[in-house]
């Protein structure tokens, strides 16, 4: 029944972020992520073209230099060609750091002492998180690859594994925008990922699967997925409750005053 609840609620966030978006100005930012796709599509384009140059009947031996070159662009292929989505929320990271602290304020009055450090630390672990899911998608297929490789298994099985672990960790760095604020560590949020896995999964895939509608999922997806995944946490935690947001009525200092270590702990703690 939990899972089920959990599900509801992710499905239910992304039709709520469409009001959102469009009760605000946060609309203007879908412009962003298209031209940047594009960007990242056409690269791609233009290292494959560079691949097919190549004669490896030509290539000296002697060079590793060369193997590394072709096996570097290699890669950059495959990412900007399969894990574009994960590039895209990488790169936009500045821009879905700013949205999803601007919903949460929507949503709850929550605003947050701006401070240029902190919001690159933001911006940072935002990196962080993407890079490190690209890394371990990658590492992922390659093992899976291998094993129907070596094993004759339908080539289908390589597939839905790919979806699987992609909407997982598309869901997880939607939802570490909004669990950076409530200062969980990177160790605390992929816990508080897992313990919620169904929703994470459930924000993921909806991400994903708009990248196939032609032209407009490219630039609804991370915009929609970010104030999503917002809304989310909202409805699991209660972001009212941050230790951490200053809250109409009430003053930086008095935050300071306040803390909030203790009372995040407890929560870690009790999930």
């Amino acid at each position: 029944m939990k899972y089920v609840q959990h599900l509801t609620i992710a499905l239910r966030a992304y039709i709520q972020a469409f009001k959102i978006i469009f009760g605000t100005q946060i609309w203007l930012a879908f412009s962003i992520p298209l031209l940047l796709s594009a960007g990242l599509y056409f690269g791609g384009d233009v290292l494959a073209d560079n691949l097919k140059k190549f004669q490896f009947s030509d290539i000296n031996e002697d060079s590793g230099a060369q193997y590394l070159l072709i096996g570097v662009q290699s890669l950059a292929v495959y990412i900007s060609k399969y894990m574009t989505r994960y590039v895209v929320i990488a790169l936009l990271a500045p821009l879905l750091t700013a949205i999803s602290t601007r919903v949460e304020f929507v949503l709850t009055g929550n605003s947050y002492p701006f401070s240029i450090r902190h919001y690159i630390e933001d911006v940072v672990r935002a990196l962080t998180i993407a890079t490190r899911n690209i890394i371990l998608q990658i590492l992922a297929m390659g093992v899976l690859y291998g094993i129907t490789y070596v094993y004759g298994l339908p080539t289908m099985i390589n597939d839905i594994g790919y979806y699987l672990l992609a909407f997982y960790f598309y869901g997880f760095s939607f939802l570490d925008y909004t669990n950076e604020r409530r200062r969980l560590s990177v160790s605390e949020s992929v816990r508080f990922t897992r313990k919620h896995f169904v929703s994470a999964f459930t924000l993921g895939a909806v991400y994903g699967l708009l990248w196939y509608i032609p032209f407009a999922g490219v630039v609804v997806a991370p915009i929609l997925a970010v104030v999503a995944g917002t809304i989310v946490l909202h409805e699991l935690v209660d972001l009212t409750t941050n230790p951490y947001a200053i809250r109409q009525g009430e003053t930086e200092a008095e935050l300071d005053r306040d803390g909030g270590d203790e009372a995040i702990e407890v929560e870690v703690e009790t999930d």
